[in-house]
């Protein structure tokens, strides 16, 4: 497929690309993936030329990690037109398929993106898998929105061809210069940004052999009562989240009372930019370091606790200390960064303890979608899998419909206990359905 315009060639990276890039070497699958359920089949040919044409458009994603004399930096490949970026699988058992789908590694560790249509006789499901390295929750739900509309223009007309995005701001001093922040520097605080663990989630050491997914939804009834919750007590989806993942791993763990324990949450930086959007695809997180102990108590007392904790944390710019301390990584060698965040993750293995984290990718899209006239029915995003004694549960909403992912690696952590963990997850969501 021949593009109509010279594309650069090389983009800088930030310190959250560096970061992610080196965090693989405890991520099992460094992917975020994106799961949509359509009511029937689309058009293969016109999905495969879109996602063509989307790596044109947002360039990034023709791009490999590429490190020259200590320094990183993007550059992107040649053999673009040659690469298959997108890939038909036919099965009658689609659930199956997609389980398969979702714990399978990229074809090429230089690869930012691939794209699967698992198809039935009737339906198609579609599985998007986005590289950390370049992307974000945030980035990775405005592909899947990108890509949406690079589809449904080619139904149109055949000869579509989307804008290049060729000079988006990836940098994380996009935030900082929309607040006025001269010397990002100066956001650093040691004391907020710290982590400090005291517990994981149940695993044993030992060898990954390889890895799954567990997923769990709440029906549209269960969130919609949860919505009425919020609405009536002025606290957010992800104040119930939180506090249900709490009590969840409280049950599990067993950690002492009035012990401090930390849950690490990630923020989408975008909501300090205008429309909440950032130049391109990029890496633009930050993270809150939630903290509080196990009590005997009602779920509504821990959910009070949970709502003052992060009322202290969102008084001053949250997430814009951590977001400050990455780009740092930018500016260093990279061998020096490799070294430092290596090292933290060593301390974290030896001490059989690590920050447990939720990342809750929020709404992804606020009205229904359709790929051309298909509709979605059903949609979910899946956050990577990680090493133990690292845990993440992830949360994404469509349709008003709460969906719920745990990597897991085997047999490292067991799959049953996870299932138990959701299970009680479940449960604690279920006190504040009114």
């Amino acid at each position: 497929m021949k593009i109509n315009k010279q594309i650069q060639a090389e983009i800088s990276v930030n310190g959250q690309d560096i970061a992610n890039y080196i965090g693989q070497l405890w991520n099992k699958n460094e992917q975020i993936q994106i799961v949509l359920k359509f009511i029937k089949r689309i058009d293969f040919m016109c999905l495969k030329k879109a996602v063509r044409l989307s790596i044109d458009a947002e360039p990034i994603l023709g791009c490999g990690f590429v490190i020259e004399n200590g320094t990183p930096i993007w550059r992107r490949h040649k053999d673009l037109d040659f690469v298959s970026w997108c890939t038909l699988i036919e099965s009658e058992n689609l659930e199956e398929m997609l389980h398969t789908v979702l714990s399978k590694p990229f074809n090429s560790k230089d690869y930012q993106l691939e794209v699967y249509l698992l198809r039935s006789t009737e339906k198609d499901m579609l599985c998007i898998k986005i590289n950390h390295s370049c992307s974000d929750g945030g980035g990775a739900k405005y592909y899947l929105h990108l890509l949406n509309d690079i589809y449904s223009q080619i139904i149109k007309d055949a000869n579509f061809y989307p804008e290049i995005n060729d000079n988006g701001n990836r940098r994380g001093n996009q935030i900082f210069e929309k607040l006025n922040i001269i010397n990002p520097i100066t956001l650093i605080n040691p004391e907020i940004s710290k982590l400090k663990p005291t517990w994981a989630f149940p695993y044993q050491k030992g060898e990954v052999e390889g890895f799954n997914y567990s997923i769990m939804q709440l029906s549209v009834h269960e969130t919609n009562q949860l919505i009425l919750y919020t609405k009536e007590n002025a606290v957010t989806i992800n104040d119930l989240i939180l506090t249900a993942y709490y009590r969840a791993l409280f049950s599990m763990v067993d950690p002492v009372l009035g012990q401090a324990m930390e849950i690490c949450v990630t923020m989408d930086l975008r909501k300090y930019l205008l429309d909440g959007k950032a130049g391109a695809i990029c890496n633009l997180s930050g993270v809150l370091n939630h903290r509080i102990s196990r009590e005997a108590e009602s779920s509504e007392t821990t959910l009070a606790r949970v709502v003052y904790a992060m009322k202290q944390i969102k008084k001053d710019n949250p997430g814009l200390h951590s977001a400050a301390s990455l780009e740092m990584l930018s500016c260093m060698d990279f061998e020096t960064a490799a070294a430092a965040i290596k090292g933290a993750w060593e301390e974290s293995v030896h001490s059989g303890k690590s920050t447990i984290n939720l990342s809750n990718f929020g709404m992804i899209a606020s009205e229904t979608l359709y790929f051309g006239e298909i509709e979605v029915e059903d949609a979910f995003m899946v956050t990577p899998v990680f090493k133990a004694p690292s845990f993440m549960l992830g949360a994404s909403t469509y349709k008003n419909k709460l969906s719920f992912t745990v990597g897991i690696c085997e047999p490292e952590v067991r799959e049953e206990d996870v299932k138990l963990f959701l299970s009680n997850l479940k449960k604690e969501l279920d006190e504040f359905v009114i």
